[in-house]
């Protein structure tokens, strides 16, 4: 259910662009309380230098308030546990002071065990050894092992909706980073350049926007633009033996569980990277990311020349169509069939080698083996 909220709202960001703007003259214009206020005022607040900082604020923004929510969630699970068992404490120790003054009412008219050593204390033993001891300590560690599942849990749901934010919102950041860069030349040609999206404001020119807005471009282009697919090639490249095994298990509609996979926390925070593709093809997505990146460039190189623009973006949805038909990286009911058939007549053929070598180095003749090696062979046909 949270995964399809979010798969909405990016849809729903992405085609209306976050325009702020164009919701407050809507409301200036239907409702009537608004009509008093002065457009002046709303231009004031919502101009355009604030509207692009909180577009590309929006990753930094949501990641924050998930990690908020869920970091909220875990500590009231955690204080939730945690009084749950002080009550439980509370009405085992009335119970157990109940019972220790019933037995004394009984226990009152017999002496004291001669047996017992002079110096100890009654009813207290130090042994850590003891039963009691034993209980305490297993208490305390399953406590401390919920402590850190629940914020393991916490930390893993916030990690797999950041990455699915960030993909999403990746055009919307991508064009709004690139925007003060898009500068053109009047008609005719004076030698002045000006924005794209602001005809008003001159570029290159010292105090305009243009230039506010360039050295924050720059960063959000290098640490959230670049970034962003450089940090996937990262955790592809350090984890891609456990992403090829990851998908395997899919394929074979396995590793949901924490009992069925080993790296089933790992699927969880970033499944959402590769889960759609072939084990082989586990990469996909920063093919996907290039693509999207490299038209919101040519908007922005070609914004003069209509008729390069969209050569050049023909050019790149064909490439990416010539490469997706060539080698089909999605992975649907009929690629799984295929790499779990594979994958199966594989293991065959390894342990009919396995029999080959043990046959030829021991010398035997044994019917189980020749047995074995019928079957197997009846098999791969």
């Amino acid at each position: 259910m949270i995964y399809r909220l979010v798969h909405w709202l990016g849809g729903w960001l992405l085609t209306l662009l976050f325009d702020l703007c164009f919701v407050v003259c809507l409301c200036c214009l239907t409702f009537v309380p608004f009509r008093t206020i002065p457009y002046s005022a709303f231009r004031q607040i919502l101009t355009y230098e604030r509207k692009w900082y909180g577009k590309v604020m929006l990753p930094i923004g949501g990641g924050v308030i998930v990690l908020t929510i869920f970091s909220v969630v875990a500590l009231f699970q955690m204080i939730r546990r945690l009084t749950k068992g002080n009550k439980a404490k509370r009405s085992w120790r009335k119970a157990r002071k109940a019972h220790a003054k019933n037995l004394h009412r009984k226990m009152t008219s017999v002496a004291p065990s001669s047996n017992s050593p002079p110096n100890s204390p009654k009813g207290k033993t130090t042994d850590k050894s003891s039963p009691k001891h034993q209980k305490r300590k297993k208490a305390t560690s399953a406590r401390a092992q919920q402590m850190d599942q629940s914020f393991s849990n916490a930390i893993t749901q916030a990690t797999s909706m950041l990455i699915t934010m960030t993909y999403f919102l990746f055009v919307l950041v991508s064009k709004t980073a690139l925007a003060p860069f898009n500068c053109v030349p009047t008609r005719p040609p004076s030698g002045h350049y000006f924005m794209a999206d602001r005809p008003l404001e001159e570029c290159f020119v010292a105090g305009r926007l243009q230039q506010r807005l360039a050295q924050p471009a720059w960063l959000f282009l290098i640490f959230y633009v670049a970034g962003f697919p450089l940090g996937i090639g990262w955790l592809f490249y350090k984890n891609r033996q456990i992403i090829k095994h990851d998908q395997l298990l899919r394929a074979r509609m396995r590793g949901d569980t924490s009992f069925s996979s080993e790296y089933y926390q790992f699927r969880r925070r970033y499944s959402r990277l590769y889960y759609q593709f072939q084990p082989e093809y586990f990469y996909w997505i920063l093919v996907l990311i290039a693509r999207k990146f490299f038209i919101c460039l040519i908007g922005v190189l070609f914004r003069s020349a209509p008729t390069f623009q969209l050569a050049f973006a023909i050019v790149i949805i064909f490439a990416a169509f010539v490469l997706q038909v060539y080698h089909e990286p999605y992975m649907d009911v009929k690629e799984a069939g295929e790499i779990v058939h594979k994958q199966t007549q594989q293991e065959i053929l390894k342990l009919s080698r396995m029999l080959f070598m043990i046959r030829r180095l021991t010398k035997g003749t044994s019917d189980k083996i020749i047995s074995l090696e019928e079957r197997i062979e009846a098999e791969t046909r």
